[in-house]
């Protein structure tokens, strides 16, 4: 007689103690469930089961990045996964051969320099419009000689860093390096706050640059060490100066929110964290090119870079990630991707779980972080879209959106949605 059991009788007028249960409410009664595996997909499926046990068998792919992405699979088969396709997004962007590239956080907006574009070089901005990129503003001249090389850019588009490295002063010398902020106002590019200048002769400020997502925060290497500036009161004040760097190639890297830096001094790198006033961090030991070429920070934080670490021998050569564990200790995140041996570029995105990489030959490969905590490749180019430069600015031509995309010397890439 009780309404709840599998078996209730509502014409019986006295209760014989036979109710049984349906503790999972599928109309079966306890007693009579059959256990095994009721996943029709499963190689081990079981018609005439009615109450799964967990012992299915699933062969398929469990990389979340692809598109066949199965979160019950008990035996990965990553040969079957089919990760998304990167396409073209528009037309090419421009037909200036660029020597730096950076794109907005939402992927619409590109930013071309060139120190070849004009006598002075310059900078260009493009808006993505009905398939097409359009030019945004004048070409930006800056109001000294060669800029383009090198250039930053907020995360709305709306404000790009400018560098001559080779700026001299005309009353201390030569080489003092110089850096102006352009942000967009009434339909034209207009200068923020002060010129930053080097402050000794041969100082090459700006060989290197990269700002925060807001743009309030630059950090700009030079060959006298690396500096951060914030801008407050209307003016460009310095903040930090980290270490000094040597070598050919000073690289910086600051994180989105601004509050982690990388600096390239070779043959380590340096991470500063801002909770400490920019404090040195922890020393990333290198070996044969590392951290010469390519340095990127995420907030995550995760450190990426190119070259072989400290202790490593030719055959680590490659792609290197590092992470901060919740011990508070620096440690690999993943093995090194080895498989390419020379990587002219990286890019990594602002998740800290996927990375850009592009060849002296062309060359592009995407990879990306999966649950088993390796480093998936997912996609390559074998296509002429990044050139082989033979000198830096061949390194800064590859750049990723906050979202689907992604921009490679003149080119925008977006990723497609899975069928």
């Amino acid at each position: 007689t009780d309404p709840v059991a599998c078996n209730f009788n509502p014409t019986v007028t006295e209760d014989d103690g036979s109710c049984l249960e349906d503790l999972d409410g599928d109309g079966i009664c306890d007693v009579y469930e059959i256990f095994g595996c009721n996943n029709e997909n499963a190689e081990n499926f079981d018609s005439n089961a009615t109450e799964d046990d967990g012992s299915c068998i699933l062969i398929g792919c469990s990389d979340d990045f692809a598109c066949n992405y199965d979160p019950q699979v008990s035996i990965p088969e990553e040969d079957i996964c089919i990760f998304p396709e990167w396409e073209q997004f528009g037309t090419n962007v421009t037909n200036i051969v660029p020597q730096s590239l950076k794109i907005s956080s939402d992927g619409t907006t590109v930013f071309l320099g060139s120190s070849s574009m004009t006598p002075m070089g310059g900078v260009v901005c493009l808006d993505f419009v009905e398939g097409n990129w359009l030019q945004r503003g004048d070409t930006i001249l800056g109001t000294w000689g060669s800029i383009g090389a090198q250039i930053a850019v907020s995360g709305d588009g709306n404000r790009v860093f400018i560098s001559d490295p080779f700026f001299d002063d005309p009353v201390n010398g030569p080489n003092f390096g110089k850096v102006q902020c352009f942000q967009w106002e009434d339909s034209t590019w207009v200068q923020l706050g002060n010129s930053i200048t080097g402050n000794v002769m041969n100082a090459e400020l700006g060989l290197d640059m990269d700002c925060s997502v807001d743009g309030n925060r630059l950090i700009l290497s030079s060959g006298g060490g690396t500096e951060i500036h914030e801008y407050s009161q209307f003016e460009w004040q310095l903040l930090a100066e980290l270490a000094i760097a040597s070598g050919s190639y000073r690289k910086c890297a600051l994180s989105p929110n601004g509050e982690w830096a990388a600096v390239s001094a070779y043959p380590d790198v340096h991470i500063y964290q801002e909770s400490n006033g920019f404090q040195l961090d922890t020393i990333l030991v290198g070996g044969n090119s590392f951290g010469l070429y390519n340095l990127q920070i995420s907030d995550t934080p995760v450190i990426a870079t190119t070259g072989i670490p400290g202790g490593g021998s030719s055959s680590d050569w490659g792609l290197h990630a590092y992470t901060k564990s919740q011990e508070g200790v620096w440690v690999n995140k993943g093995l090194p991707i080895t498989s390419v041996s020379s990587y002219l570029g990286i890019a990594l995105h602002d998740n800290g779980n996927e990375l850009l990489g592009h060849t002296q030959n062309g060359q592009m490969f995407h990879f990306h972080w999966t649950d088993e905590e390796s480093w998936e490749l997912s996609e390559t180019w074998n296509g002429s879209y990044v050139p082989s430069y033979n000198n830096e600015y061949g390194k800064e031509l590859l750049d990723f959106s906050n979202g689907q995309n992604f921009g490679a010397f003149d080119t925008v890439f977006q990723i497609q949605e899975c069928d």
